[in-house]
């Protein structure tokens, strides 16, 4: 699996999405294989046209899913290279001027690394990045995902659990319990969430004027904030404060 598949053509795969590297785990399983891949957001449609199998698509809310990656840089700069790519969508080009982004070509990912480490980007371009990502990623799995599991709605609705598991079993994915799932959702203030809405904001006109239909935009905001954790409407009572230590 090489840089190519990963980075420089994270959003052009047509030809080789890394397939190859994937038919050798298959062929090397002793029982039905299951793949978890975190770099494969733009790839589903042509993955599955060359693999075939089930694809699902695992997604959070993207407030708490960037302060995750602040444990360390790895994810910020896996972002910058995913926009560095050769060809990508007008609503990328649209990211660049909007972020002012200057491109680093190598062979050598250390290079692109140590390049992009030394270019940080502010808060505020960061998180434009990370959900423009983010918010592509979604409708990449909404039109090309088997199914679409919000592990924020897994995590505390027993209906839900019900109904991914039902639909799971309809596509022959049986024997699941989703009663110990648990991922970590913090509660935020008004500056908090002033900032991530005026960037949003900014993110969602950027696709608008790439050629995404008002509809298409409002599909998938209402897919995300009927998703959203059960502590942002309910005023942090459900909010583990013990957990912040």
């Amino acid at each position: 699996l090489r840089k190519e598949h990963i980075y420089d053509a994270y959003f052009s795969c047509e030809e080789d999405a890394g397939q190859e590297f994937f038919e050798c785990l298959v062929s090397a399983a002793k029982g039905v294989p299951v793949i978890q891949e975190c770099r494969t957001s733009m790839r589903i449609r042509v993955l599955k046209e060359k693999l075939g199998g089930t694809h699902l698509y695992l997604w959070r809310n993207p407030w708490d899913q960037w302060w995750s990656y602040k444990v360390d840089d790895f994810f910020d700069l896996k972002s910058q290279l995913f926009i560095n790519g050769k060809r990508y969508p007008e609503v990328i080009a649209r990211l660049y001027l909007e972020i002012s982004f200057s491109k680093f070509e190598s062979a050598s990912l250390k290079e692109q690394f140590d390049w992009f480490r030394r270019n940080r980007l502010s808060p505020e371009k960061n998180y434009l990045v990370f959900y423009t990502l983010w918010f592509l990623g979604l409708q990449h799995g909404l039109n090309n995902a088997d199914v679409l599991i919000n592990i924020d709605c897994l995590s505390y609705d027993a209906d839900y659990q019900q109904k991914i598991i039902e639909q799971l079993e309809g596509l022959g994915i049986d024997g699941l319990d989703f009663s110990d799932c648990h991922v970590p959702q913090a509660f935020y203030g008004g500056e908090d969430r002033a900032f991530f809405e005026r960037i949003e904001d900014k993110a969602h006109g950027l696709f608008l004027l790439s050629g995404m239909s008002r509809n298409e935009l409002n599909t998938l905001l209402e897919l995300r904030h009927s998703s959203e954790p059960r502590i942002w409407g309910d005023g942090g009572r459900h909010a583990n404060v013990s957990s912040l230590d």
